[in-house]
């Protein structure tokens, strides 16, 4: 399947077209972690029935044993991890990690996703690319599932994100106030909440 934003992956959501892997990862770590709620919400109705992994000291074999479960009470056997690098890898390590993603069970889902570590290994502009080890797996479930890249949306894009916000708290905002409110906050979603909740407490007291 193509590289899909965040915007892209709703419309998957709305369809439950799901994959069997995801790949989540980009600059913008806030949409990063809305991404992962959203895909979790669509997927199972037990947040408590997710396996979670610690990508950073993950336990290749525990991973493959559930990888290959089927669901007894759920539509989907959903794992996450969360921070695997694999430049931090051995070579075998990640040639059995490889393995594992062949052979993931039907009903299950298993969900990568970044906000810990710099995959683009200190590179920036709009050429940017993952490390190399790390873009071995990305390019994998490029093939074979969603990879979807989180990257600051541009000041014009992101002022109807804000009017839409400022609007559900009771207050307004014009257009053009939104556009240099996204701009001063560099487009960063997480600065761009703070200061709308401020303002819009601003206007409410």
């Amino acid at each position: 399947m193509p590289i899909v934003d965040a915007r892209g992956l709703q419309g998957q959501l709305r369809n439950r077209n799901f994959s069997q892997l995801y790949y989540i990862y980009g600059s913008d770590i806030v949409q990063v972690e809305d991404c992962v709620k959203k895909l979790l919400k669509a997927i199972t109705d037990d947040p408590d029935g997710v396996t979670k992994l610690d990508g950073a000291d993950l336990d290749l074999s525990a991973l493959a044993d559930e990888a290959e479960l089927c669901p007894m009470f759920a539509d989907y056997n959903c794992i996450l991890i969360h921070d695997c690098n694999l430049e931090s890898l051995r070579e075998d390590q990640r040639k059995t990690l490889r393995g594992i993603l062949e052979h993931v069970a039907d009903a299950t889902v298993l969900i990568f996703y970044v906000t810990g570590f710099d995959i683009y290994g200190g590179k920036t502009g709009k050429n940017k690319k993952p490390t190399a080890k790390n873009k071995t797996v990305i390019d994998y479930i490029t093939k074979n599932g969603t990879v979807c890249v989180c990257e600051p949306k541009t000041a014009v894009g992101l002022a109807s994100d804000i009017e839409m916000s400022v609007k559900k708290r009771g207050c307004t905002i014009e257009r053009g106030a939104a556009q240099m409110l996204a701009e001063e906050c560099g487009c960063q979603t997480l600065m761009i909440r703070q200061e709308v909740a401020k303002l819009c407490a601003f206007a409410d007291g």
